[in-house]
């Protein structure tokens, strides 16, 4: 029987599939991204990553007493940003709108103030991320952004989404005893955010 971060994650499975055919993460495993792309993601990670530190932070504040504290949640990425060599242009880039709706999702589920639910909206980010690079190095055997990848196939990193994942497994131990109602809310936030987590994704390969 899955645990509920099993649960959840098997409900993410077709969003994941079609992030890793897109064409900028295609790139980050294969080499040859522009340095307008470069730049953009750059600009749009670095203004998501400030506001997902304070969110992440108000969610690890709202949870029960006893509960272990995050290892790296919302730890600060530029060693991965750096490894995408941006040019000083990326700092000039707007930041778009797909960037500040995901950011006003998560913003709206962790002002429900209960902790499932903020730690739920973040998740797809914080995971992704690293089954996303596991999945590049695994298929192009290191050909590609070797500093982003290494960043986020890094111990430390996995220990940020083990984390994340037990935590969540604590908190909801049987998910099936959830009301049903409660259950579609909280597959609902996290399958907006892994919506979000594409747009994301499918916004940098735009840019030409």
């Amino acid at each position: 029987m899955m645990i509920f971060h099993e649960y959840l994650l098997a409900q993410g499975q077709a969003d994941l599939a079609q992030i890793l055919k897109l064409p900028f993460v295609k790139g980050l495993g294969m080499g040859g991204l522009t340095q307008a792309q470069r730049n953009y993601y750059v600009a749009q990670d670095s203004y998501y990553v400030d506001q997902f530190i304070q969110l992440a932070d108000q969610v690890t504040q709202a949870l029960p007493a006893g509960f272990a504290s995050a290892p790296n949640l919302g730890n600060d990425e530029s060693d991965a940003h750096l490894g995408l060599a941006p040019s000083k242009e990326w700092s000039e880039i707007p930041i778009g709108q797909h960037n500040l709706a995901y950011l006003a999702h998560m913003q709206q589920a962790v002002a429900i103030a209960d902790p499932v639910a903020g730690l739920i909206a973040l998740l797809p980010c914080t995971e992704s991320y690293y089954l996303i690079a596991q999945t590049l190095q695994a298929q192009h055997n290191a050909q590609g952004y070797q500093q982003w990848l290494n960043y986020y196939c890094s111990d430390a990193y996995q220990a940020t989404v083990n984390w994340a994942w037990t935590t969540l497994d604590q908190l909801v131990p049987n998910y099936q005893d959830l009301a049903e109602n409660q259950l579609q809310i909280y597959k609902d936030i996290y399958q907006k955010s892994y919506a979000y987590e594409t747009s994301f994704w499918l916004e940098a390969g735009k840019i030409k």
